[in-house]
Order: C-alpha cells, then sequence, then structure tokens
C-alpha cells in the first residue's frame, strides 16, 4: 500500500511534464553507478517519446527512498516475468541519457 500511494503521489506531481504510459515486459533492469540512474531495458519500444533511445528508460537516484521503491517493483516485475505500466516524460528536453524518465510504474 505504501509504494502503490508512494507512485500515485509521484505521477500526481510530475503532472507538468509530457508524459506517456505503455506497458511493457522488462529485459533488463540495473542501477549505474556512474549516471546515478536506474536503467531499464524492455522488448518493447516506447513510441510516445521523442528521446532516442526507444527500448530503455531511466530513473535519477536521488536521496529520498523512493528510488529504492521504484527499483524494487521493477525488479519483482523483472523476477516475476510480469508486465509492467511505465509512466515516462515523453520530450525531448527530458530525456535522460537518451532515454524518457520513469515518473510511475505499476505492475499488471
Amino acid at each position: 500500500m505504501k509504494l502503490l500511494t508512494i507512485l500515485i503521489l509521484t505521477f500526481i506531481s510530475s503532472l507538468s511534464y509530457s508524459a506517456g504510459i505503455e506497458n511493457f515486459t522488462i529485459k533488463s533492469v540495473g542501477i549505474s553507478e556512474g549516471s546515478y540512474t536506474i536503467f531499464v531495458d524492455t522488448f518493447e519500444s516506447h513510441d510516445e517519446s521523442e528521446c532516442s533511445d526507444k527500448n530503455s528508460l531511466r530513473y535519477k537516484v536521488n536521496d529520498t527512498s523512493l528510488y529504492r521503491e521504484i527499483y524494487s517493483g521493477l525488479l519483482a516485475a523483472k523476477m516475476s516475468g510480469s508486465a509492467v505500466q511505465i509512466a515516462f516524460t515523453s520530450d525531448l528536453e527530458s530525456c535522460l541519457y537518451n532515454a524518457p524518465q520513469i515518473l510511475s510504474i505499476s505492475i499488471l
């Protein structure tokens, strides 16, 4: 319940971004120490984004615990083979390492 509440609040607070929402199957997920981001590689491409990397999404790691919740949810989806619905930035200015930024996730 805590995770769901956090993700809903994250999504609501990010509505100022131009956003897309699509369902994905996760190919790989990890954390990059070099870029301080969570990266998600998907089997499907995201068509609603202007970013050049069409099979990856990223989430900026910061000092809050939200990134741990995002990573845990993505890892759980990968391990269980579940699809995940991801809301992400779609405008070119918000690309992070050529991939859209994750705004919220929901395991389907």
